[in-house]
């Protein structure tokens, strides 16, 4: 071996000792990979009674008469006629959130929907109703809504109409991780999409079931 063939021998050689101590750019080396699944809680069922508005008039047949939509726009708002609340509009969807184990790692969820029309600003405090037993009437969705101390997410009315994200807080993800640990099917999760507010004149509607922006939930769990 010449002289030059030893030099470069040489500096072979500690090129390979310096790479050999830490691990290569871009690999995580020791470190334990995350492994990241996505799940989606979808609006129950393709009928309209799915999701749509339940509007509350006050002094009509009788102190708190609730009438159901029957359409799949979720619809909140708030309007004074003659002098008491005719009506106040809250929304309402049914997701079904399927199996799914959410007790080890990181859950993270996020509610999707389309904004279709507006007219001012009637924000919104996404609420759990508890459906109880049995099939809840809507007089049982709008008060359950109206009267939930749960809130799931918040947002506000945007200036333009379209596809929003909108994170859920801590206790919507516990409400939704209990959910999917339920054995085989899940479990439904009954909404409620409320104006808390008295602005009177106002209302935003969102898409729902069976249109092309139906609302979801995604779910991601990181491990």
């Amino acid at each position: 071996m010449n002289k030059n063939t030893f030099v470069l021998a040489l500096i072979a050689l500690a090129a390979i000792m310096l790479t050999g101590c830490k691990d290569p750019v871009g690999v995580p080396g020791r470190a334990h990979a995350a492994l990241a699944r996505t799940y989606y809680a979808n609006l129950n069922g393709q009928e309209q009674k799915w999701s749509g508005h339940l509007d509350g008039y006050a002094g009509r047949m009788t102190p708190d008469s609730i009438v159901d939509s029957i359409v799949p726009t979720i619809t909140r708002a708030y309007t004074v006629y003659q002098s008491r609340p005719y009506p106040r509009k809250t929304g309402y969807t049914v997701f079904h959130v399927d199996e799914f184990d959410g007790s080890t790692g990181v859950v993270v969820c996020t509610l999707y929907y389309y904004q279709s029309a507006h007219y001012g600003t009637p924000n919104l405090e996404l609420r759990y109703i508890n459906p109880g037993t049995g099939t809840p009437s809507a007089h049982d969705l709008f008060w359950g809504a109206w009267d939930s101390n749960i809130l799931l997410a918040s947002d506000s009315t945007h200036d333009q109409n379209g596809w929003y994200a909108v994170p859920l807080t801590a206790e919507a993800v516990d409400t939704i991780c209990a959910m999917g640990g339920s054995p085989r099917y899940g479990a439904d999760l009954y909404t409620g999409w409320v104006y808390p507010g008295y602005t009177s004149g106002i209302h935003t509607d969102v898409d729902g079931a069976g249109s092309d922006y139906p609302p979801y939930i995604k779910i991601v769990v990181t491990n």
